[in-house]
């Protein structure tokens, strides 16, 4: 079963999952001297943030210049009505 475009891991989330994973293995670690739970506060900030901007750049811009042409957007869409 293919996933839906909402479901799918981008790059925003794998970027953020790989820095939580570096900041937590770095802290019980010791490598840097700060609070473990601020900066995961922070870094859940900051995706939250990005993610809305990207969401703000795709609504600048119509559904059919994502999709290609308005001919293969409609039928992408017909097909899913089915």
């Amino acid at each position: 079963m293919k996933p839906h475009p909402g479901e799918q891991l981008g790059q925003l989330e794998i970027l953020c999952s790989t820095a939580a994973l570096f900041l937590t293995i770095g802290s019980f670690l010791g490598l840097w001297p700060f609070n473990l739970a601020i900066a995961l506060v922070l870094l859940a900030v900051l995706y939250g943030v990005l993610r809305d901007l990207r969401s703000l750049n795709r609504s600048k811009h119509p559904v059919t210049a994502r999709h290609g042409s308005r001919k293969a957007y409609a039928e992408q869409t017909d097909r899913t009505s089915r």
